[in-house]
């Protein structure tokens, strides 16, 4: 009678002769996502279901689907590794620390410069842009090549701010010039207001416009003439004179506003911002009545004096 070897012994054999390794893996194909590894430094199993599944995080990593004996390692791809060793760029591991990254290779940046993405065998030059360039003889502002190294930036214009002075996105003359939209002014001869430039020193601005507060009242960006007004929206006012009922002056001092009607208490009511004639009256409603020989019921002045809601 022949001997047919068993599954269980051909596994056993293949196992032993490849006992150098750090493992190996039987696949048993019961689906799609599930393999059976078999650690022979541990004895013991670790079912992977999908993505790792089911691993002992102490003696493994796994990266994205791969499982790496030694654990607390840094991915890259499916390569897990220590940082003492190696670099990952854009997912592509290279064996050497301290390295940078140019798109997907590391390199030494004694040695080379990047440029988008490219090499350049070569210390000390940058990019600007898609242009390769040397710092100590050019300077890049937003992507545009000046000549000159060290110097400042103006939008995409490079200048020295030694004898220039930078204003929104503009370079002028002279230095440590103040600013009024993109040009420079002198102070001691103009005043900016919001960008627009006015003749005269030391004024105040009212909108766009200059005034001179010792002649003049700004009041929501209207000049009034007259000094230390008070306001009433655009328009100013001596509140001696008048007074500002929400926005709209009534002629009288010290009145009392109902809505934007000024009154005196001494003859008239208000009542839910309705004038009454009379003084101290009690509301119903809109209504001012006295109480004497009127009553209010359900909001309405009643005609009879005591009679009560109803009756």
């Amino acid at each position: 009678m022949q001997y047919k070897p068993s599954f269980v012994w051909i596994l056993t054999v293949l196992i032993f002769s490849f006992v150098n390794n750090k493992t190996i893996a039987a696949k048993l194909h019961k689906n799609d996502d599930q393999t059976l590894v078999l650690n022979l430094f541990e004895g013991q199993p670790t079912r992977r279901n999908g993505v790792c599944g089911t691993y002992d995080a102490s003696i493994y990593t796994c990266c994205n689907g791969a499982l790496t004996l030694g654990s607390g390692k840094l991915c890259c791809g499916t390569t897990a590794y220590s940082s003492s060793l190696g670099t990952c760029c854009n997912g592509v591991f290279t064996l050497g620390h301290n390295q940078s990254c140019c798109g997907t290779t590391a390199y030494n940046p004694s040695m080379y410069s990047c440029c988008n993405g490219v090499l350049i065998a070569q210390k000390g030059l940058s990019c600007c842009g898609t242009t390769i360039y040397n710092s100590s003889i050019y300077t890049c502002c937003n992507n545009v090549l000046s000549s000159g190294s060290a110097l400042e930036c103006c939008g995409t214009e490079a200048y020295n701010s030694l004898y220039s002075t930078c204003c929104n996105g503009k370079v002028n003359s002279g230095s440590k010039q103040q600013c009024c939209g993109t040009e420079t002014y002198d102070p001691s001869s103009y005043t900016c207001c919001h960008g627009k430039l006015n003749r005269g020193a030391k004024q105040q601005c009212c909108g766009m416009e200059t005034y001179d507060p010792s002649y003049y009242t700004c009041c929501d960006g209207t000049i009034n003439s007259g000094q230390k007004l008070q306001c009433c929206g655009k328009e100013g006012y001596d509140p001696y004179y008048r007074t500002c009922c929400n926005g709209t002056l009534n002629n009288g001092q010290k009145l009392h506003c109902c809505g934007k009607e000024g009154y005196d208490t001494y003859y008239r009511t208000c009542c839910d911002g309705t004038l009454n004639d009379g003084q101290k009256l009690q509301c119903c409603g809109t209504e001012g009545y006295d109480p004497y020989y009127r009553s209010c019921c359900n909001g309405k002045v009643s005609s009879k004096n005591g009679a009560g809601c109803g009756k």
